[in-house]
């Protein structure tokens, strides 16, 4: 085992996005971790059950996943047949997680797929053409960031919002004083 510094990665089962997560120590082997691109479907082995699978986009290109992530990548005879971001909303749908729920090894929250090849085995709806696919990855790409900008504006209407209680607050904090003499 190596200790090293690894630029780590996480998926959001509720948006499809895999983001920075944090730089940290680790002593994994090097055999046990993977680095992923960007392209990449990557699949958390034990939230893909709630829908942790997302698409690595160029800011997460050479970030670390552990052995708990799957990396898949569409074959490059494929590349005309396949959009990689269809192919990672596909594997979110309630059909997908409930085939992957049959395969899954652990109990409670700690359910887990033992290894890729129980994915790359699993079942799919047929491909749409890929101008298809790419409109529907490109409506959630969309709705995505609308989402984004919609909690940015919800974070600073709350923030502001919360200056009101600012002068209250304030003058109540002043009241409790005790005058000094």
């Amino acid at each position: 085992r190596i200790l090293c510094k690894a630029i780590w990665v996480s998926i959001n089962p509720g948006d499809f996005q895999v983001r920075m997560d944090r730089i940290a120590d680790t002593k994994y082997d090097p055999k046990d971790l993977r680095v992923i691109q960007a392209g990449d479907i990557v699949v958390s082995g034990i939230d893909v059950v709630h829908g942790s699978i997302g698409y690595a986009q160029r800011d997460v290109a050479d970030r670390v996943v552990s052995k708990e992530f799957y990396t898949l990548r569409v074959r490059r005879d494929h590349k005309d047949l396949i959009d990689p971001r269809y192919l990672a909303l596909l594997l979110r749908t309630a059909h997908a997680r409930e085939l992957v729920a049959g395969m899954v090894t652990g109990t409670s929250n700690r359910t887990r797929i033992e290894d890729v090849d129980s994915l790359l085995w699993l079942p799919l709806a047929p491909m749409p053409a890929l101008p298809v696919q790419r409109r529907l990855a490109e409506r959630v790409a969309t709705s995505l960031e609308r989402r984004r900008k919609a909690r940015i504006a919800l974070g600073t209407a709350l923030t502001d919002a919360n200056k009101a209680w600012d002068g209250i607050l304030d003058s109540a904090d002043s009241e409790d004083e005790v005058p000094q003499t």
